[in-house]
């Protein structure tokens, strides 16, 4: 191929780590690609790292040897996550969010690219050194979060099932999904009471979807007693997964007692006097 200008390289190498995030690249490989010795390639890399790291965008870690390469690993300032946490409040302190009580709207925040994009990779650049092996989420309104962490940690998407459990003679049966059997194969699953609605749910994933002790992330949009991260961190233990952190959009402060512990949340919601407070939450 012709050979390109170095800064026509280092665009190219700069589009092809974000590409894949954790991921190792080889610099031989990549100087065949290019059409160059390995020295100018280690140049390169030596000069977006800099870049990056002047800048808060983002590392560049180099592992030697044979087998060796270059891996891009997310990573934003405190500062950066701040200010997006900030922001965010003060869009759901907007009077016109209020759906009812303890409840605020959030669809159009959760189908926002832009949003989601920024707050997923701050997300995984929390967790990116904590080698993880799949994103856990339930559907439906935390899918695109969780699919913006899924991302930038570069790793398999999981969405567990839910369904309302009907009683038939005293006996809890979930309500069918013949579908799911033919395309998915087995399933395990488990029932629990919704904190929130207090009804009975159940979920479900296909045997095969995690590799035997995988290290997940669990990402959802909305906690409020926890009932739903509980059962979905005991149906990942029957995998035998180790669940290595859990994360939510918003956390309501009440109940004060919470059915889960240990989460991380983006914003704290609050009630008090029929208004509501809103403010940055532990992440």
């Amino acid at each position: 191929m012709k050979k390109q200008s170095k800064a026509a390289r280092v665009a190219v190498l700069v589009k092809l780590l974000l590409d894949a995030p954790l991921e190792l690249v080889s610099l031989g490989a990549l100087a065949a690609r290019l059409g160059v010795a390995k020295s100018s390639i280690s140049e390169d890399v030596s000069a977006i790292r800099q870049g990056f790291e002047a800048q808060g965008l983002g590392k560049l870690e180099t592992v030697t040897g044979v087998a060796g390469g270059v891996r891009y690993v997310p990573y934003r300032t405190r500062q950066y996550a701040d200010d997006l946490v900030s922001s965010l409040c003060r869009r759901l302190k907007e009077p016109t969010r209020r759906v009812s009580p303890g409840y605020l709207y959030l669809d159009d925040i959760l189908h926002e690219p832009s949003f989601l994009a920024a707050l997923g990779e701050v997300i995984a650049a929390r967790f990116a050194a904590e080698g993880i092996n799949a994103v856990v989420t339930v559907e439906a309104r935390g899918i695109p979060l969780a699919m913006a962490v899924a991302r930038y940690l570069n790793k398999q998407l999981v969405i567990a099932r839910r369904e309302l459990v009907y009683t038939h003679g005293g006996v809890a049966v979930p309500a069918t999904r013949q579908e799911s059997f033919i395309t998915d194969g087995p399933l395990l699953s488990v029932s629990y009471v919704s904190g929130s609605q207090r009804n009975m749910q159940s979920m479900s994933l296909p045997r095969r979807i995690l590799p035997e002790k995988a290290r997940v992330l669990v990402v959802d949009d909305f906690l409020r007693a926890g009932g739903t991260l509980r059962a979905l961190t005991a149906l990942l233990h029957e995998f035998q997964a180790t669940v290595v952190g859990a994360v939510v959009l918003v956390e309501t402060a009440r109940p004060l007692e919470k059915l889960t512990s240990g989460y991380l949340s983006v914003v704290r919601l609050d009630e008090v006097l029929g208004e509501f407070i809103i403010a940055p939450g532990n992440i």
